[in-house]
């Protein structure tokens, strides 16, 4: 229930505006320009992939979701004698990082745009918000099943991963045309650097809208 209303409906919908719950960690830190800036963001590049990234979880859903699903899964390792809290904090703080550092180069890296209120049509605005990376890997995007091409993956939520590489084609001939950027980076190397460059540009005042 939680994943569906952050990530299906939130995130998906409105994505990288004031609506979209996987953009805001604020007050915590600021990834978007148009949130407001404080003294403690001034070393935010620096402790977010240290400590933010890896308790993403607990940030993010602080509800009882969360609470009953670490209940329940404590129970069940005691029961089988499979250790308690820190196998489970162990297994949460690993999935965080897995889950930031993929998703997060997405769509906030230097080439993507965050507006408080969407802009446009919705397939516009997915375009401006989102960027792929390692296109041309398809061990990446097998492993991941297709998480990787994020444009493709925001605009045909129903397709299977596997057409992503034919629809980018399509969808950047498109964007050609119709002089829409398309973003995207040749490997997860260059996505991670223009993502961290954004949080470092972001801890100092000066806003990029």
């Amino acid at each position: 229930f939680t994943w569906k209303k952050s990530h299906n409906i939130s995130h998906h919908q409105y994505t990288n505006s004031n609506l979209d719950e996987d953009a805001s960690y604020y007050p915590f830190f600021r990834l978007v320009a148009y949130d407001k800036h404080h003294v403690h963001f001034k070393y935010q590049y620096i402790y977010i992939p240290l400590i933010n990234y890896p308790i993403t979880l607990f940030v993010k859903y602080p509800d009882k979701t969360m609470f009953i699903m670490i209940i329940i899964q404590y129970l069940f390792m005691k029961y089988n004698n499979k250790g308690g809290i820190i196998n489970i904090l162990i297994e949460m703080t690993t999935f965080g990082l897995l889950y930031v550092f993929i998703n997060h180069v997405t769509h906030l890296n230097e080439k993507v745009e965050a507006h408080k209120k969407p802009i446009g049509c919705w397939y516009n605005n997915q375009l401006r918000s989102t960027s792929n990376w390692s296109y041309n890997n398809m061990f990446i995007t097998h492993l991941l099943g297709g998480i990787n091409y994020q444009i493709e993956h925001h605009l045909f939520q129903s397709v299977h991963h596997y057409h992503y590489p034919a629809l980018r084609k399509i969808v950047k001939e498109i964007c050609k045309k119709t002089k829409i950027k398309y973003n995207e980076f040749k490997n997860y190397t260059d996505a991670f650097i223009s993502h961290y460059k954004l949080l470092k540009h972001l801890s100092i005042f000066k806003p990029l809208l």
